[in-house]
């Protein structure tokens, strides 16, 4: 699979042979290549950063634990964790409701 590289505030990618995706599209098609190795994703984030914040929890990721002292400069960091089967029935869900609208 081409690796799938969204620069921050990109309205979409180019991916492999060219195919052009929206983010939403490549957020589920990664998801949907995740899920197949792994159940669950995690991943730590500064307390202090509100946008990373944001952005995952936007994605799906829910804050899970606080893991004091994580960063070499004592920060403590957000342990946040996201089912990658919800999220793809969620993407799939998007992408049908988008088309519908295309569609009308």
């Amino acid at each position: 699979m081409a690796a799938l590289k969204l620069p921050c505030g990109a309205a979409s990618a180019r991916v492999g042979g060219g195919a052009s995706w929206t983010r939403v599209e490549g957020a589920a098609q990664v998801h949907r290549a995740m899920v197949e190795d792994v159940a669950t994703a995690r991943l730590h984030v500064r307390c202090s950063n509100a946008a990373a914040l944001q952005l995952y929890a936007g994605l799906g990721y829910d804050v899970v634990d606080v893991v004091q002292g994580y960063y070499h400069d004592g920060e403590a960091a957000y342990l946040m964790s996201a089912d990658l089967a919800a999220l793809v029935a969620a993407d799939d869900a998007e992408l049908e409701a988008s088309e519908a609208v295309l569609a009308v």
